[in-house]
């Protein structure tokens, strides 16, 4: 990982084409390795017997967020074959985190709910995450935290609205499912939304 970091530090000696838009779209890509990717695989490999895939660990933090939904839904969310999200939703039917039960009026349509150790698997990844961020804390003073916010915040901003086609950028979809992200639903305001 070390020399990943060296690596981008570095890379305008390497790359003299590489400017500070390049480089502040690498050090977000690799920021974000460093904080969720990492920090969500070993998160994950450690709460199960058998870790669970990102896919499983979406699908439940999707329903603690919308409560039960069918699995076309899921599928719908998570951009997965129906298929695909039936097969992810049988590991966590077998680690007893969701429930799925036939719907009375259609057979052919499953709802799957969280269970409460589904729940408490959200819970403490949500617990664990604030506790590695605030590890972090230390590492710049209060000034260019609130700088820093502040410049990427608008550069954010300045760049989803020069796409024409996006409205609705959601941290957990990434905008990929517009009207029908299980947020709106829940009257949650995507951080990212364009007013």
């Amino acid at each position: 990982m070390y020399e990943i970091i060296y690596a981008v530090n570095n890379n305008k000696k390497k790359h003299p084409a590489m400017d500070e838009v390049s480089s502040i779209i690498e050090l977000s890509r690799v920021l974000n390795l460093l904080f969720y990717d990492s920090f969500t695989n070993n998160y994950l490999s450690r709460i199960t017997p058998k870790s669970l895939t990102k896919n499983q660990f979406f699908i439940l933090k999707i329903l603690a967020i919308s409560g039960p939904l069918l699995v076309s839904e899921i599928a719908d969310l998570l951009k997965l074959s129906h298929a695909a999200a039936s097969k992810n939703i049988d590991v966590l039917v077998n680690y007893d985190l969701v429930d799925r039960k036939t719907l009375p009026t259609d057979r052919r349509k499953a709802s799957v709910s969280i269970l409460k150790s589904g729940e408490k698997i959200v819970r403490g990844f949500q617990v664990s995450f604030s506790k590695k961020q605030s590890s972090t804390k230390e590492l710049l003073s209060q000034q260019e935290k609130e700088t820093l916010s502040l410049l990427l915040n608008k550069y954010v901003q300045k760049c989803l609205l020069q796409e024409k086609e996006l409205d609705f950028i959601c941290e957990n979809c990434s905008g990929h499912n517009n009207d029908n992200c299980v947020l709106l639903s829940h009257n949650v305001k995507c951080r990212y939304q364009i007013d």
